[in-house]
């Protein structure tokens, strides 16, 4: 593997990334879900990342394997992503929606973790990497919402199923790299939360991942003053680059 494939996988992941988180609130309003229910969705969709991001990692810890692991939950939730974006009743969308929490969601992180570790193996910065995968979820704000205006909302099924394939068929051609090899116990927890810098450190990232559930409803906002499509992938794009 080389660097530039790892970037380009960067680059179709979030590229892909960009159609569940942006675009979920606009898609489920578009199928006439009320607003409060987008809302409860959206939030215990949050409630089931709390609990499905530590799974993910204990099972890669447990398999000494970060790909294997990424290849198996990307591959689930192209499935799940392709049968949300053609669901129209509430209760399959709900339980998809649950689902995506669940496997496609965890990846992030996890992609996070095989990019550092890979930039230390090859001697690169950490942000020429993960540059490619904002430079991906802009650019693919651009096209969704382009694509999404001639061809209407249920074209979101086909462009997921699109960068799917190329954002799996990328992850094939990774190297791995190993997880932690010493497991978890209860007292490294302990002794985390006990260092004032560490506490800090998890509640800014509890913080941030709250800004980033509020941008979902800056788009669903948008959408429901009537805003063109337009206007929500220029949003992400200003979004994203300041990011």
């Amino acid at each position: 593997m080389s660097i530039s494939t790892l970037r380009f996988f960067n680059y179709s992941y979030f590229s892909l990334f960009a159609i569940f988180l942006s675009f979920l609130p606009v898609y489920l309003s578009e199928k006439g879900i009320p607003k409060t229910d987008i809302g409860m969705i959206l939030g215990a969709g949050g409630v089931i990342g709390i609990f499905s991001q530590p799974f993910w990692g204990i099972v890669c810890d447990r398999k000494k394997t970060i790909k294997k692991v990424l290849m198996a939950i990307i591959g689930i939730s192209i499935g799940l992503g392709v049968l949300l974006f053609q669901s129209s009743a509430t209760l399959p969308l709900v339980v998809l929606v649950g689902l995506m929490y669940f496997f496609f969601m965890p990846s992030d992180p996890l992609i996070e973790s095989l990019n550092y570790q890979s930039a230390q193996r090859y001697r690169v910065h950490y942000g020429s990497i993960r540059m490619y995968g904002a430079m991906g979820y802009a650019t693919a704000s651009i096209i969704i919402g382009t694509v999404t205006n001639h061809f209407g909302i249920t074209s979101m099924a086909y462009l997921f199923l699109g960068y799917g394939i190329i954002t799996f068929m990328t992850c094939i051609t990774l190297d791995d790299v190993q997880a932690n090899q010493k497991p978890l116990r209860f007292h490294d927890l302990k002794r985390f939360l006990s260092q004032k810098n560490d506490t800090c450190l998890l509640f800014y990232g509890f913080d941030y991942r709250h800004t980033a559930s509020n941008q979902r409803y800056v788009y669903w906002h948008l959408h429901r003053k009537k805003r063109r499509k337009s206007a929500i992938r220029r949003v992400c794009l200003v979004y994203h680059d300041g990011h």
